[in-house]
């Protein structure tokens, strides 16, 4: 029996991540006749290229992110003309799907955000710290400064942290798959967090 598409969601996953593993909620939503698709960010999962994980693109990856989720969008929406679309950024993802809805809401029905933020107070230093470390170290360079900036208050609430990872999930077997995973146990370039903070 052929279940009729009721709608499309698109899939922009979080930092150090990537599609595959959204293979549950595709599972769950696909016999409710949601379409769930998603690509690979730049840098990210299957998407590698010779730069390696953690890395955007040699210039303007801020825009390489937003583009390619517009590129996926606009095949699905030649297979799907008539279903309603609609775009979820999860954490990484949710700012980039954002960019996206700003530059083409026409092509969405609504917008979806998890694990997102609003106003970051140290966000102009970060960006400072990012520019500095690419000018002096490159863009590919892989800061241990940056990336601990960027998660060190992440696990301070929790008891157990689960090897640094409490802050993803209650269920230590999330974090466990997490640390196993070698397509997401990698730090990002100064570049990509550059780009990601623009």
């Amino acid at each position: 029996e052929t279940i009729p598409v009721r709608a499309v969601l698109q899939v922009a996953h979080g930092m150090k991540d990537y599609f595959d593993n959204y293979g549950d909620l595709a599972r769950y939503l696909l016999p409710q006749g949601i379409v769930v698709c998603g690509a690979d960010h730049a840098g990210h999962g299957n998407s590698v290229g010779e730069a390696g994980l953690g890395y955007f693109a040699d210039k303007h990856g801020d825009s390489v992110l937003v583009e390619d989720v517009h590129g996926l969008m606009q095949i699905m929406r030649t297979q799907y003309p008539e279903a309603p679309y609609f775009l979820l950024g999860h954490s990484m993802g949710s700012f980039v799907a954002c960019e996206a809805a700003a530059r083409y809401s026409r092509s969405l029905s609504g917008l979806l955000l998890s694990g997102t933020g609003w106003k970051v107070p140290a966000l102009p230093f970060g960006l400072v710290l990012c520019n500095l470390i690419c000018l002096f170290r490159g863009k590919n360079y892989r800061s241990k400064l940056i990336e601990d900036l960027s998660f060190a208050g992440y696990n301070s609430r929790y008891e157990d942290d689960f090897g640094g990872f409490a802050w993803l999930s209650r269920e230590k077997s999330a974090a466990d798959s997490f640390i196993a995973d070698p397509k997401r146990m990698f730090v990002m370039t100064a570049g990509a967090y550059r780009d990601m903070m623009r």
